[in-house]
């Protein structure tokens, strides 16, 4: 297991690494430990920042999962003291709790990096987070959020509605429940694990949600609005029948992104993709990509990027 030289990464060092969809808890518990103790220091925010996502690099932690589950826990312990004075609305109510973003928050707007194909270096271009959570972004994202459930509910007679408390088997229960009964849902869960469902058609069972309640998609969109409070998103689901087309893809025709390479990482694939072209018989950043071989350097650019996550 790789080393660094800071000292306070000792009680880690015997951790096994977390990976992308495992249990982030109990690391965290572990990661608050030390924010405590840094915290005590006075140590600058970004100074902790930069710390943490250095040694969760190092050991291949997901360390932008992991910052996401701090902010997360804070909000959630802040809620208890939380000022009903200090409160925006959105157009529509959507309620924006303004002392809950002293936590940290993600970084607004961040580099994103592509690799463009004709002038086969890495350009980078800021980008908003978009995030439903971040205080500048939040208010619009929040605002475009309901709308998508709007444009799914909106010409419904009635749909059913369920609020029920997260547990570990609720997505998979909700799965089984569309799978056999051919409904469409949307979920949403707030970072105080209340879990808030609309479906085209009853979904309650022998475990939660045990019944729902029918409804206009009015009333809906009007018990909807105070859950959706800013910055409380956990985690949001469209079924498969409601799902929005996603707005990633791999930079377009003439780039690929190398969103979720670490720098170290980006190193290694421009190492790889200048392997790519001399393979091939061209010269790194010397000659042009010809438009008949277009396609085939993309893809095998697509193919190293996608082999660099996955440790090959």
């Amino acid at each position: 297991m790789s080393q660094t030289s800071v000292t306070w990464y000792t009680p880690f060092e015997d951790s096994s690494p977390p990976k992308k969809g495992d249990p982030l808890t109990d690391f965290v518990s572990e990661l608050w430990e030390i924010l405590g103790t840094l915290s005590a220091q006075e140590l600058p925010e970004d100074s902790i920042r930069r710390h943490f996502s250095k040694y969760c690099e190092a050991l291949d932690w997901p360390w932008p999962h992991i910052a996401r589950q701090l902010r997360r826990d804070a909000i959630a312990a802040s809620l208890a003291n939380h000022d009903p004075d200090k409160v925006e609305k959105t157009s529509s109510g959507i309620p924006i709790y303004t002392d809950l973003f002293d936590h940290w928050q993600s970084i607004c707007p961040w580099k994103l990096k592509n690799f463009h194909i004709g002038h086969w270096t890495v350009q980078t271009r800021d980008k908003l987070c978009e995030s439903l959570s971040e205080r500048k972004c939040a208010p619009k994202e929040v605002e475009d959020h309901l709308n998508k459930v709007r444009i799914r509910i909106n010409g419904l007679d009635v749909v059913h509605v369920a609020e029920v408390e997260y547990d570990d088997g609720l997505f998979n229960r909700m799965n089984g429940r569309r799978y056999s009964k051919h409904f469409n849902s949307y979920t949403y869960r707030s970072i105080d694990d209340t879990v808030f469902i609309i479906s085209d058609a009853p979904h309650g069972g022998i475990a939660p949600p045990r019944s729902t309640e029918p409804m206009s998609p009015s009333e809906a969109i009007e018990r909807l609005v105070p859950r959706l409070w800013v910055p409380g998103h956990h985690s949001h689901e469209f079924s498969q029948g409601w799902a929005f087309p996603s707005a990633t893809d791999e930079g377009g025709t003439t780039s690929v992104s190398l969103k979720d390479l670490s720098h170290e990482q980006v190193e290694e694939f421009e190492e790889r993709a200048d392997a790519l072209l001399e393979s091939l018989g061209l010269r790194p950043r010397v000659d042009r990509v010809p438009g008949e071989l277009w396609e085939t350097v993309r893809q095998g650019l697509i193919d190293i990027k996608k082999a660099i996550i996955n440790g090959d």
